[in-house]
């Protein structure tokens, strides 16, 4: 297991080293896939957060409404 992990650790190092010598190509063909995926998590992360925030303010809205007519739940 061990010889297995500090492979890995060896190939991230070379990516790294690769990604440093060619900046000019910043995308290496084996991280497209986890590139393009981190890509479309994050989109969704922000129309949630952008949607959560909306949903926010109505209620807040629909509370102070309440509020104003004195029949607070």
């Amino acid at each position: 297991m061990e010889n297995i992990i500090i492979s890995n650790i060896t190939r991230y190092k070379r990516n790294k080293i690769y990604l440093k010598k060619n900046k000019r190509n910043i995308i290496i063909i084996n991280e497209k896939k986890k590139i393009y995926c981190n890509n479309i998590f994050n989109d969704v992360n922000y129309i949630l957060v952008i949607v959560f925030k909306i949903f926010l303010i109505i209620f807040a809205l629909m509370m102070l409404d309440l509020y104003r007519h004195k029949c607070f739940l």
